[in-house]
């Protein structure tokens, strides 16, 4: 499953923007998952 998104920097943060899909729940939890892993 493909899912537009893209992550938007801003100066202290960065903004994860995903296309408006429906996302079942687990899928999205493991998306979020996935995101934290890549902070240092």
């Amino acid at each position: 499953m493909k899912i537009g998104a893209k992550v938007v920097r801003h100066a202290r943060y960065a903004v994860f923007q995903m296309a408006e899909v429906a996302v079942p729940k687990e899928l999205f939890e493991q998306i979020l998952r996935l995101i934290d892993g890549l902070r240092p």
